[in-house]
């Protein structure tokens, strides 16, 4: 996923992987990821199923085995909101 920033988003089955502003996705072959979020920055699980965006910015995971839980990372602090949200919360706030 391209967020509004030109940022990609990438889930995997290790965690969700972070790269900066690219003028084409061709060079995300040839670099390092920037973060990968994992359990050990708060997510819930490892394998991220869906990603998106919401209308601050934010970035929300929800991963694959986990239910309920989605994890969001907060762009305004940069941090991951360790928090885990119901999914039925963060629908009512899109």
């Amino acid at each position: 996923m391209r967020d509004h920033l030109g940022e990609w988003w990438i889930a995997s089955a290790q965690g969700l992987v972070r790269y900066r502003k690219l003028s084409a996705i061709e060079q995300l072959a040839h670099l390092r990821p920037d973060v990968i979020f994992t359990t050990l920055r708060g997510l819930p699980a490892n394998e991220v199923f869906r990603i998106f965006e919401d209308s601050r910015g934010d970035i929300w995971k929800h991963p694959r085995g986990v239910r309920r839980d989605a994890a969001r990372w907060v762009r305004a602090t940069a941090k991951e909101d360790i928090r885990r949200t119901w999914i039925g919360d963060l629908t009512m706030r899109l």
